[in-house]
Formats: structure tokens, C-alpha cells, sequence
């Protein structure tokens, strides 16, 4: 454990995710940020132009994609 209490294996997910999230388009990152704050998606979609299907569609793609990224990290 480190002295803030947090383990090697959450330190290390938190640095995956982070990368992880890095390699989103922005775009994909600012719907995906916006859906984590609490922002509806239909809200969302109003920014962006589309409907909330499609922003259901989009974070699903994105959650694919964040979770390819976690799982197949070469340098694990």
C-alpha cells in the first residue's frame, strides 16, 4: 500500500485508464467526460447535432474501445 492508501493494482489501473482515455478523438473524449459528469444523452447529442440513439451507439463504441485498450495493453 502507498502512504495515500491506494494499491499497486488501482495506481496502475488509474495509469491505464488515463492512457487509455488518451488515445480517444477529441470528440469521443469530450461525449465520453460529458457522460461520466452526469450529462444526459440526449443532452449531449443537443451539442453535438445527432439524437440520443446515436450518442448510445457512440459511448458504445467507445466503451469497446476503452476496454480493448485496458485488456490489451502491450506493456502488461
Amino acid at each position: 500500500m502507498h502512504s495515500d492508501g491506494l494499491s499497486a493494482a488501482t495506481l496502475n489501473f488509474a495509469i491505464d485508464y488515463e492512457r487509455a482515455l488518451m488515445g480517444l478523438s477529441d470528440t469521443d473524449l469530450w461525449v465520453w467526460l460529458m457522460y461520466r459528469r452526469g450529462y444526459t444523452q440526449e443532452w449531449i447529442g443537443e451539442r453535438l447535432g445527432v439524437s440520443q440513439s446515436d450518442i448510445a451507439y457512440h459511448l458504445g463504441q467507445i466503451v469497446s474501445q476503452l476496454g480493448r485498450r485496458l485488456h490489451d495493453d502491450p506493456l502488461h
